[in-house]
């Protein structure tokens, strides 16, 4: 879906650079997760919660971002509407 929305709202002459900052984002946001998912075990370790718990924590806050960068783009202007 971002790929077509992307061929949608993006110029024809930008569609390169485009297509490579999407593929970049896409590879770059696999370790930036694990790497917050990890962090989040690590604080919640911290804080004295249970191995269980640090898991249940790290997993909500996860799903709450995913779900958030969800709504913002579901409830963002099209670029044919903005302008």
């Amino acid at each position: 879906p971002l790929g077509a929305h992307m061929r949608r709202t993006v110029p024809e002459h930008m569609l390169g650079r485009a297509s490579t900052l999407l593929s970049l984002v896409s590879v770059a946001a696999i370790p930036a997760m694990q790497l917050g998912f990890g962090g989040v075990l690590d604080a919640a370790a911290r804080m004295g919660f249970e191995v269980s718990d640090q898991y249940r924590i790290a997993f909500a806050l996860m799903g709450f971002l995913i779900l958030a960068g969800g709504m913002v783009y579901a409830f963002s202007k099209n670029a044919d509407e903005a302008g």
